[in-house]
């Protein structure tokens, strides 16, 4: 599987933007589970099939704040020919 890890506040709240600041693009959220401080979201973000990107978000709320999140998402999308993945 190909992916970009994203780690840091900044960088993610960059990567966030950037992914729903396009206002033509869909975000549904397919699954949201709940269990005490602990939260799943099951996502599908994007408007075309070959380049929507389907993924789970995993939290851990404390006080009404994030404490802890990780995403993982999986995506259509393939290297550039010629990359070290071919």
């Amino acid at each position: 599987m190909y992916g970009q890890r994203v780690t840091g506040y900044d960088a993610n709240v960059r990567f966030w933007q950037t992914m729903i600041g396009n206002p033509e693009l869909a975000f549904e959220i397919e699954d949201l589970v709940t269990c005490g401080e602990r939260v799943r979201v099951r996502y599908l973000f994007g408007s075309e099939k070959q380049s929507a990107v389907r993924g789970v978000i995993l939290l851990k709320i404390r006080d009404d704040e994030i404490v802890e999140a990780l995403a993982y998402a999986r995506t259509n999308l393939r290297p550039a020919h010629g990359s070290k993945h071919d």
